[in-house]
């Protein structure tokens, strides 16, 4: 199965479980909530905030189903992009009123607790977990309109910035999601449907081609 799948089953059993459960009217109320907490989704918060934020406003029963599939989509990014056997873990813990949550690693070999922010933190598989994460909160948020991408592949290298080209335009065909990609590596313009070429002339003024994918 791949990782795009999960993240659209997770939402189709989360409303059934939901439903076995008798929780449907609370899980309206927790819905209305969120909406309002959606308002503060800028592009400035980031994907711990945004998964915090989720947390906050479902049952006890969905939040181990939130942690189960979360775990279960940024792991198989892991091992699209990277391969081998990674393990992604959530640990959601209560401290000072509020849900906190904990990232764990695990290549196969060691197990490291990852450092938030993720920003300019362990390289490119700390990028592809905040880039997977921050996909599957969207989803499961709701959150509709195109996604912004500036330089995710910065800390990739060759062969997996050709993988995670394969994963964004199968989720961005999957979910009919538009994706707007600043890039200035070949691997991943080359994947877009419709590139938007700029480029500095000696002159000093910048010159746009549109070229078809």
């Amino acid at each position: 199965m791949s990782v795009l799948s999960l993240i659209k089953q997770l939402k189709v059993k989360s409303d059934k479980l939901l439903v076995q459960k008798g929780q449907r009217d609370e899980a309206l109320a927790n819905l209305a909530r969120f909406k309002e907490d959606k308002k503060y989704h800028t592009r400035t918060i980031t994907e711990n905030d945004q998964l915090q934020i989720l947390l906050r406003n479902v049952s006890e029963y969905a939040k181990t189903q939130v942690k189960i599939h979360i775990e279960k989509v940024v792991s198989n990014a892991l091992n699209v992009v990277y391969g081998g056997n990674h393990k992604f873990t959530l640990v959601i813990e209560e401290r000072r009123n509020q849900h906190e949550v904990d990232y764990f690693l695990d290549d196969g070999l060691t197990v490291v607790k990852i450092e938030k922010p993720f920003v300019g933190k362990g390289g490119g598989k700390i990028t592809v977990v905040s880039l997977a994460l921050q996909l599957a909160v969207c989803e499961l948020a709701g959150v509709t309109g195109p996604i912004s991408l500036d330089e995710i592949s910065k800390m990739l290298d060759s062969e997996a910035r050709i993988n995670l080209a394969y994963f964004l335009k199968e989720y961005s065909e999957k979910f009919e999601r538009q994706i707007i990609l600043i890039t200035h590596h070949k691997e991943l313009a080359e994947a877009a449907d419709l590139h938007i070429h700029v480029k500095k002339e000696a002159n000093g003024l910048a010159k746009v081609e549109v070229l078809n994918g």
